[in-house]
């Protein structure tokens, strides 16, 4: 791995460098092992560049080898989800932190004129869901769960209802519900 791409970090502590250069041919492994169909050295450097830039999220209490297994298949699920979003077009999940985002021509007028009002979180998530993202893949863009994200969508959906009953004068079953 280049040396550039490696994020300086003068707090990192030398035995955290030493431990993960120890790890490395079992990461290597680790890799070849659980992902056969995929490219191990990438994935390992991928794996290596997260846990250099995220040294400190390694919990006390958890080995590093756990760690750096969690660390894959972190990278392993976020190269999935971008692999699936450069299959469909005009839909992007970046794999920095940032928010996932949907372009406005692959969503109708109606649907971005609901979605409008709602927190920007909301509003993602549905929109994601429109693209046909699961809920699986918009939980790890967003690092919630399935759950969460579910249940975040159906509020979001409520609230969409409420504002069009509100807004509508003619009042139907839908809205009673």
């Amino acid at each position: 791995m280049p040396t550039s791409a490696v994020p300086s970090n003068d707090n990192r502590p030398a035995s955290f460098d030493q431990a993960l250069v120890d790890y490395l041919p079992g990461l290597h492994a680790v890799a070849i092992r659980a992902y056969p169909n995929e490219e191990s050295d990438e994935l390992v450097s991928d794996t290596i560049e997260y846990a250099l830039s995220h040294w400190q999220s390694q919990r006390p209490g958890v080995t590093m080898l756990t760690w750096l297994r969690q660390v894959m298949s972190f990278m392993r699920a976020r190269r999935r989800i971008a692999a699936s979003a450069q299959k469909r077009a005009g839909v992007t999940v970046p794999l920095d932190d940032s928010m996932a985002s949907v372009s406005p021509d692959d969503t109708n007028t109606a649907l971005r004129q609901a979605v409008d009002p709602l927190p920007e979180r909301s509003r993602a998530i549905v929109l994601m869901q429109a693209a046909g993202y699961t809920l699986n893949e918009i939980g790890i863009a967003h690092g919630l769960t399935r759950e969460r994200i579910r249940q975040i969508s159906r509020r979001a959906v409520e609230a969409m209802r409420r504002d069009r009953c509100q807004a509508n004068d003619n009042w139907d079953r839908r809205c009673a519900a």
